[in-house]
């Protein structure tokens, strides 16, 4: 969401890609063309959007909604909802007001070239992300009040671990009905604070879309939960360590490596034509980009050391017995989510 609130900012600041001269009056087809040829010109291919997707859909929506919220863009014709849906024909006339100028800001080069470099540090990627750790006293005007950067990263997500900002964490569990009533009334979104970590739950039936960190749709989600699965049984036994003070697990790329491979073993015939393909090692990259992606999971660093985060005991997955009906069934727990998964006999 907040990679596409930037990219239309870009978007405002870019009007001759309109082709409108100064008028500020945009399609939504328009604006998602431009962001989807500009993000693909990139060399980090997570950093893509494809329009295609709902997912991506759904995040352009809700970032305009953001802006129209605050008044720096207003409807003029269509339904939002129904281009995000893919309803045929669909499109949206925004235009922007004068408030959008005020959002824009250039940002201090110095400064991301320190970050660049920190976060590009093999060395350094199970470090917590504090930026004030990170730019030392180089930029001190960066200091910011802890519940102001709780509030930013649980918007921003997926987490706010206690491991990254103690200080930070310390001060939303003190302010926490505060923080839920305001998400609440403002977006219609929970809060969920666990001892090490927070993030904001939002339903998949609302209006902006289904937002989850992981769906049992995809094959690199599914691997994804399974290996959190796994992750969970080896600690449960003991032949894993134990949680950290912060609930985080320390283990190696020998130990990830071998799971994915009895996962492989077990579960690879359920999994697509692309993945049946793919070498082990291949597959486990994408899971392991993956877990970065939503919060699960940090590394491997130069050493080969991974991070587990707590956010893993979130999921807990398995597939459904063969011969079943092809549908989802979920149940909530006190400290996981258990899916079940089309396609394959949970005792095998």
């Amino acid at each position: 969401d907040f990679a596409c609130l930037t990219w239309i900012l870009w978007y405002a600041e870019n009007r001759q890609l309109t082709g409108r001269g100064n008028e500020q009056q945009f399609l939504l087809s328009q604006l998602a063309d431009q962001i989807q040829e500009q993000s693909t010109s990139g060399v980090d291919e997570d950093a893509t959007f494809d329009f295609r997707r709902p997912s991506d859909r759904y995040s352009i929506q809700r970032a305009l909604q953001y802006l129209e919220d605050l008044g720096a863009l207003q409807l003029v014709d269509g339904q939002t909802k129904e281009w995000a849906q893919q309803a045929e024909d669909a499109d949206v006339l925004y235009e922007f007001t004068d408030v959008i100028r005020s959002l824009v800001s250039a940002f201090n080069p110095q400064l991301l070239e320190v970050v660049a470099e920190y976060i590009n540090n093999e060395e350094k990627v199970l470090q917590p992300t504090l930026l004030q750790n990170i730019l030392g006293d180089l930029f001190p005007v960066m200091a910011i009040k802890p519940l102001v950067r709780a509030w930013r990263t649980l918007l921003l997500g997926p987490v706010l671990l206690r491991y990254d900002d103690p200080e930070a964490f310390a001060e939303l569990v003190e302010h926490t009905d505060e923080v839920a009533n305001d998400l609440l009334e403002t977006f219609g979104w929970l809060l969920d604070v666990k001892r090490d970590y927070a993030c904001i739950v939002r339903a998949s039936g609302m209006s902006s879309g289904p937002v989850t960190s992981l769906t049992p749709f995809g094959t690199s989600d599914q691997m994804a939960m399974l290996m959190c699965t796994a992750i969970r049984e080896q600690v449960s036994s003991g032949a894993w360590p134990r949680p950290d003070s912060y609930g985080c697990v320390h283990v190696t790329t020998e130990d990830m490596n071998a799971l994915f491979y009895t996962l492989r073993e077990h579960y690879g015939d359920n999994w697509g034509n692309e993945a049946r393909s793919k070498g082990s090692r291949s597959l486990l990259n994408d899971v392991y980009k993956k877990m970065r992606q939503v919060g699960l999971l940090r590394g491997p660093d130069g050493a080969g050391n991974v991070m587990i985060l707590p956010t893993a005991a979130r999921y807990s997955a398995s597939y459904e017995r063969a011969g079943q009906e092809q549908k989802l069934a979920g149940k909530s727990k006190s400290k996981s989510r258990t899916l079940t998964l089309p396609g394959l006999d949970e005792s095998a």
